[in-house]
């Protein structure tokens, strides 16, 4: 049950910590939408990370032999290296498209 819990908890509080930067009124529908979709994407990827994290390898971890150090050597960097590299790329593409007053106010 922790596991079905944990996923939208995260993407709710990340929702919640980029409100006044990413899904303010100053945003376009656009990088809303970017942001939004790459938020659920990141923190689904996520649950591969551990043997506890996503309820489907919750389900298969332990008659499979799956521990937490197998998910990580497996699955588990491979996820870290995709929300990297999804972050990287969604920050380069919508840094071009704030105007540079929007980008200096804190």
């Amino acid at each position: 049950l922790g596991s079905i819990i944990t996923e939208p908890a995260a993407m709710t509080l990340a929702a919640l910590l980029l409100r006044d930067t990413l899904f303010s009124a100053r945003s376009s529908e656009r990088v809303k939408y970017f942001g939004l979709a790459l938020l659920f994407v990141n923190v689904s990827i996520g649950g591969v990370m551990t043997a506890y994290a996503a309820p489907p390898v919750l389900m298969v971890a332990s008659a499979w032999g799956w521990s937490t150090g197998f998910m990580a050597a497996t699955f588990g960097w491979k996820a870290a290296l995709a929300v990297v590299f999804n972050a990287t790329a969604f920050v380069t593409l919508i840094a071009r498209s704030v105007p540079a007053s929007q980008g200096s106010e804190g």
